[in-house]
């Protein structure tokens, strides 16, 4: 099936005062990934505006450990004039180009720098914040990804083409250009700039300037810093040693959140290929980074066989999931967007590499790009900056592998994640650099217990073997959670021996998915027994009892027996008269206090395939969360009429955290309560189309063709909760998130049966 191909025309993006013409494309971004955890990223212009905008960003010890190897090139055409040919001149030309001595530059490449605020005497207009330069942009008539990113300048008789792509389960980008100058000789010249750095971290040469080395070749140069080394070799051409900085790259997304913003890079020398009057040229270079400690292997790639084999591997992928998604049915636009769903939701797919010492796998010879056995997998949260999360893996997991059929994988995360339990906690994320796993979390344990129960369902609907048979880890493992939950483990999470409820945290913990904290603030208080956690749990109890009941059936019993404690306090305690459910009881003087705000995690419990609530109940809460909370891009955290309610998610990142879960708009949360409609409904015909509707416009930011989105076919993290004519809802956070991606497949699959 063919790979979704989405087009940006940029002929006129122009450089009006103040990028005018750029105020779009500039706000657009599209990545790549490897499916190491590994990706690369920007604008459609080729303007960076992030610190994780960059061509290469590898994987050390996958899917974390990722290092900003190389950020771009410094690209430039040189035009060599005959004595019968003149110099361009005109617009195709202007402010972008340099002569000197016969010979003419023309940039390609982009870059935005800090500007002059300042005015220059009193009364003159403040200058440019910022400023672009090279105003390679000038020259851009097209983009185009699918399974590679490709630009299309042309100044001239000039036709200039760059092209990236990455690899699969490799640390390596391959870039190509095609170069083609009708009148004149030429020559391509290719200067890298590379950070070699932490993906989080910004370089300055006033602390790093001592830090690379450089190893020069005919045709390659490797660059090695602070133990990871980047290699570059390129085609037929030749490489010339020239040390040398480049300062003050300004990153306006980075500046926008309250961060630095400013980084210097370094770049090691400079590439060159002569291109002949009226002749084409073809130049490919492979980009590979690795630990300096690691033997480097030197794998012989073209861009074609990269390419293909993505666009092979992807298009198998989206075929399976459009036909189980049924999408030939639906009219082509949805096709169309399912298809690029399917692609999507294949980018948070990665190797999870065991950790080995480093020692050991430096003495063996192994990189940390090459899987241990037995493979493990799992998922991605977000782009650009997230590692795979324990609580987004398994909310995501229906949608990212059940719903395209990828059962195997979804598997083997179930057993990575099994494998990594302790004391009946699945991990909540993992440290960037070391790899270490982090356990403060309460409900990535209970989400553990759904995606188990979910993968078992599947797979016996197509008559696979059961992935979590008696002693096996999965069953292992959701049987843990259940007893030490039940008996108390870390962070004071417990089963309430009085009512059957859940418990966990204390004022200073955020364990829930609302875990928004910074400079010791937690915006979103909710120690105690959180609404969401005991709707999951009484489901949790009840799916794994069906799990078991043919080979545990005394223990299947116990479990139906606490379930049916924990429901009738959930419908003692969280009813609250008003038509709703409270959103937390949180421990007060002798006894558990409600806190009647409206949130979007009282829907859970309509939501799950158990439900404590009685139909009457369930309905009374699907009314209040639309009338409150829905929005076309998803659930408001919070009610708009709450005087906690923060509208706008703008600002630093302290003025961000704190409107993350307090009226920011969560675009997953629409599979909940459009499942919530289907559960309502009894599945019937109409309550399909209603829930339908209500994913529709997620679905739509999938399309090739969308134009709403922060991202090229994505779904992002989050928007404002506040929407109107003159300050519309903005896309922000993450520019491509799992579970948003997840929940759309999911329940798209739901209203398709």
């Amino acid at each position: 099936m063919p790979i979704p191909l989405i087009k940006v025309d940029l002929a006129n993006s122009g450089d009006a005062p103040g990028h005018g013409g750029l105020a779009a494309p500039l706000r657009r971004e599209w990545f790549l990934t490897n499916g190491l955890g590994g990706f690369a990223s920007g604008t459609p212009v080729a303007v960076p505006q992030r610190r994780y905008h960059a061509w290469l960003i590898g994987a050390m010890q996958p899917p974390v450990g990722r290092v900003v190897a190389l950020n771009s090139m410094i690209e430039t055409v040189v035009l060599k004039a005959t004595e019968n040919q003149k110099p361009l001149t005109g617009s195709g030309a202007a402010g972008n180009s340099a002569s000197a001595g016969g010979e003419q530059r023309l940039d390609f490449s982009s870059f935005m720098f800090p500007g002059n605020p300042e005015p220059a005497r009193m009364g003159d207009a403040a200058g440019p914040t910022t400023v672009i330069v090279p105003s390679g942009h000038s020259y851009l008539r097209r983009f185009e990804k699918d399974v590679s990113c490709r630009w299309f300048y042309q100044c001239g008789p000039v036709d200039f083409t760059r092209e990236l792509t990455l690899v699969r389960h490799q640390n390596i980008a391959v870039l190509r250009y095609r170069i083609k100058s009708s009148r004149h000789a030429a020559r391509l010249e290719l200067r890298p700039l590379t950070a070699l750095r932490d993906f989080h971290e910004l370089v300055r040469f006033s602390e790093r300037k001592n830090d690379y080395s450089v190893l020069a070749g005919a045709s390659s140069c490797d660059v090695s810093a602070r133990g990871n080394r980047l290699t570059l070799e390129s085609s037929h051409g030749s490489f010339v040693q020239d040390r040398n900085w480049w300062y003050n790259f300004r990153y306006e997304r980075d500046a926008e959140r309250g961060q630095d913003c400013l980084e210097d890079l370094f770049t090691p020398g400079l590439f060159s290929w002569n291109v002949a009057p009226g002749s084409e040229q073809t130049i490919e270079i492979i980009a590979r980074v690795a630990p300096t400690n690691v033997r480097s292997t030197r794998v012989a790639i073209t861009f074609d066989a990269a390419a293909s084999a993505e666009r092979d591997r992807l298009g198998e992928l989206v075929a399976k999931a459009a036909s189980r998604l049924e999408a030939s049915r639906n009219s082509a636009t949805d096709a169309d967007s399912v298809a690029s769903l399917a692609q999507s939701a294949d980018q948070f797919v990665v190797r999870r590499v065991r950790a080995m010492p480093s020692g050991v796998r430096a003495m063996a010879g192994v990189a940390p790009s090459e899987p241990t056995q037995p493979e493990e997998s799992s998922v991605i949260a977000g782009y650009p900056w997230f590692s795979d999360w324990g609580r987004d893996t398994m909310i995501s997991l229906p949608g990212l592998f059940l719903t395209t059929g990828r059962f195997d994988e979804a598997r083997r995360v179930m057993e990575t994640f099994a494998n990594l339990t302790r004391r009946g906690l699945v991990p909540n994320c993992f440290d960037n650099g070391s790899g270490e796993a982090e356990y403060n979390t309460v409900d990535a344990s209970l989400w553990f217990l759904h995606a188990a129960r979910a993968l078992q369902l599947s797979c016996e609907k197509e008559n696979r073997p059961d992935p979590a048979p008696e002693n096996s880890p999965i069953r292992r493992a959701c049987l843990a959670i259940i007893e030490a939950y039940q008996a108390g483990t870390d962070f004071n999470i417990r089963m309430d021996a009085k009512d059957g409820l859940v418990a966990a945290g204390d004022i200073g913990t955020q364990l829930t998915w609302m875990d928004a904290k910074r400079d010791g603030v937690v915006f979103t208080p909710r120690h105690g027994k959180p609404v969401e956690i005991n709707a999951l749990w009484y489901s949790g109890l009840l799916q794994i009892a069906d799990m078991i009941d043919k080979d545990r059936p005394k223990t299947a019993r116990e479990l139906r027996q606490v379930a049916e404690r924990a429901g009738r306090s959930f419908r003692e305690q969280f009813w609250n008269p008003a038509g709703y459910l409270f959103d937390v009881l949180t421990p007060g003087a002798g006894a558990f206090v409600p806190n009647d705000q409206i949130r979007p995690n009282q829907i859970f419990a309509c939501s799950l395939p158990y439900s404590p609530l009685e139909k009457i109940q369930r309905d009374s809460v699907l009314a209040v969360v639309r009338q409150h909370l829905l929005t076309n891009r998803g659930l408001r955290t919070l009610s708009p009429h709450d005087p906690h309610y923060i509208g706008r998610f703008e600002g630093p990142l302290f003025e961000r955290d704190r409107a993350y879960h307090n009226g920011t708009v969560w675009p997953w949360l629409l599979g909940p309560f459009a499942e919530a409609i289907l559960r309502s409904g009894n599945f019937s015909a109409a309550s399909k189309s209603e829930a339908r509707r209500a994913i529709q416009p997620l679905v739509e930011m999938a399309s090739p063709t969308n134009s709403g989105g922060p991202a090229l076919g994505e779904i992002p993290e989050i928007y404002d909760g506040d929407d109107s004519s003159d300050r519309p809802r903005r896309p922000d956070g993450c520019f491509a998130q799992a579970w948003s991606v997840a929940e759309c497949l999911r329940v798209w699959l739901l209203t398709s049966q």
